[in-house]
């Protein structure tokens, strides 16, 4: 088998068990759009409390 074959043969075979896994991360649209969400209002709701920590950094860098 030349370099060029085995090479060629190694290529297939990565994506051959890569294809296997691919449809394990598959998701519709429809879900993105549902993680997004669910991200983004968890991110919304965690905001009261970073604007919180941001007045007592402020606070304790402005006192002497």
């Amino acid at each position: 088998m030349s370099a060029h074959n085995l090479r060629l043969f190694v290529i297939i075979g990565i994506i051959s068990v890569v294809s296997l896994f691919s449809p394990l991360h598959a998701q519709t649209q429809s879900a993105i759009n549902a993680q997004a969400r669910t991200d983004f209002q968890r991110a919304d709701a965690d905001l009261p409390d970073t604007e919180k920590i941001k007045a007592l950094l402020t606070a304790k860098t402005e006192t002497p």
